[in-house]
């Protein structure tokens, strides 16, 4: 009888696949959209020339020194003073841009002034402008104007504006007018404060005052905007634009004023009155 070779059992054993655990694989891989260290770091190693590619994200980066938080070199060390200068020199960046854009808003939006009062024809219609305007554009808690002159029209001497002070300057307010025409800042001055804007003054805690001349450089008037917030106007502020604004007001309104009437002021009054 022929002799029958035996098998050994693991030849004729069925090879049955390692059953895979889904569950902690599912686990273990990282959600699609998402980055784990590893990843970053074959992307890394397959695209040597990223940072060469991408030097903007090395001022970001933060590698600790290997000897400890204490030891620096001075390579190092001089990376760490530009990063502090390019940020530094960012953040004046932004503030250029974001000046240069509040500018050029407030330029836009004294040109639409500009254009709506040289199309009044009555200083009836130039005060609600005035005041809507530098209310609603400007950041302007309250808007006054007062004129110390008499106006060509008699109708307009029942004006506010022009009947407030009666053609006198308070003793308050002439500092005021006394600046060669520029705009000053003011805070916390009281009298001064509520000598323009009345009871209201009191909730104010800074304000802008615009002395009005014509063409003749002769002040007549004055505009003034008072703000809640204390600094709103301060005396470290430009007043470029102000000095624009007082100067195309005093134009428009300078039509409408007698040219033979000077302002008196309280002082002045009071001597009369006495003799």
């Amino acid at each position: 009888m022929a002799e029958i070779s035996k098998k050994s059992d693991s030849e004729f054993t069925e090879t049955v696949p390692e059953k895979v655990d889904t569950d902690s694989e599912m686990e273990s891989t990282p959600e699609k959209g998402t980055l784990d260290s590893t990843a970053v770091l074959d992307y890394l190693k397959e695209n040597p020339d990223f940072f060469v590619d991408n030097p903007g994200i090395l001022d970001r980066l933060k590698i600790p020194h290997p000897c400890g938080d204490n030891t620096i070199s001075l390579i190092e060390r001089q990376v760490l003073v530009l990063r502090e200068q390019m940020h530094q020199q960012r953040q004046q960046f932004n503030e250029l841009v974001e000046n240069a854009r509040s500018n050029e808003t407030l330029n836009q939006q004294l040109h639409k002034l500009t254009l709506q009062l040289i199309g009044c024809t009555s200083l009836h219609e130039v005060f609600p402008i005035l005041y809507d305007r530098l209310t609603a554009d400007f950041m302007a808690d309250a808007v006054q104007v007062r004129i110390f002159l008499a106006p060509r029209c008699t109708a307009d001497a029942k004006l506010k504006e022009l009947s407030d002070w009666g053609g006198v300057v308070p003793e308050v307010i002439k500092p005021l007018i006394d600046t060669g025409g520029e705009p000053i800042c003011v805070q916390i001055r009281v009298a001064q404060m509520t000598c323009l804007f009345g009871e209201q003054a009191a909730d104010f805690g800074s304000g802008m005052f615009m002395p009005l001349k014509g063409e003749d450089e002769r002040i007549f008037g004055l505009l003034g905007i008072g703000s809640r917030d204390p600094k709103r106007f301060q005396h470290t502020m430009g007043t470029i634009f102000m000095s624009q604004l007082g100067e195309i007001v005093g134009r428009v309104i300078s039509p409408y004023i007698s040219d033979t009437q000077e302002p008196d002021t309280q002082e002045e009054s009071d001597i009369q009155e006495n003799d």
